[in-house]
């Protein structure tokens, strides 16, 4: 059986499989309108051939992304891989694969992933930014669902998934005085992110008289 140089195609799994090019459609992108029978046939076929789905033309044919774009800053940061891996299941259950890119906590390489991961069209963008500057960076005509996780940007303009961390640092911080705790000192990486940044604002708050410096 000639496969040519693309692989087996739908329609060779149709023939061997003894239903239409419609019913192989079907199966292969998980729609449950196929009997159990004829559905298995059809995973037997796609088995015995080697055929792999072409997520180029199906995307063309529907018009519709099954990717989602992720931006971290640090994929050797635990915290990050974790997201990652969490993610990454989630989006599979609703049938989305991740192309996800690390911008090493580099503004600058932050703004080329940016353009560079929009020329995949993905369905939509998430993106955990490298400091509040973020729609500074962002390319003009955007065009896709964005939400911004981790890391509050300067301008609340987009979907935002985020810790209070100025409230929890305000609660530590008066359970800390009522101990009679007059001195803390509070270690992040970085001001310019906006959960230290936050967090760094709530002894002030807080009985006592405390103040960041």
């Amino acid at each position: 059986m000639n496969r040519g140089a693309g692989g087996p195609s739908m329609r060779m799994v149709a023939e061997a499989a003894n239903v239409s090019v419609a019913t192989v459609s079907n199966v292969v992108n998980g729609k449950t309108t196929v009997s159990p029978e004829i559905a298995e046939r059809v995973r037997a076929a796609v088995e015995a051939l080697g055929y792999v789905r072409d997520n180029r033309a199906a995307r063309l044919r529907s018009g519709q992304s099954r990717l989602v774009g992720l931006i971290v800053p640090d994929l050797t940061n635990p915290m990050f891989a974790s997201f990652v891996s969490t993610l990454e299941h989630l989006a599979r259950l609703d049938h989305y694969d991740l192309v996800v890119v690390s911008t090493r906590n580099d503004p600058d390489e932050e703004a080329e992933r940016l353009g560079k991961i929009r020329e995949w069209r993905p369905a939509g963008l998430i993106v955990l930014p490298c400091d509040g500057a973020l729609v500074d960076r962002l390319p003009r005509n955007l065009a896709m669902p964005l939400v911004v996780a981790d890391r509050i940007p300067d301008v609340p303009r987009f979907d935002l998934v985020a810790v209070d961390n100025a409230s929890g640092a305000a609660a530590i911080t008066r359970q800390l005085a009522g101990r009679g705790i007059t001195r803390c000192l509070a270690l992040g990486t970085s001001l310019q992110i906006s959960k230290f940044a936050n967090a760094g604002k709530a002894p002030s708050r807080a009985p006592g008289g405390w103040r960041s410096i």
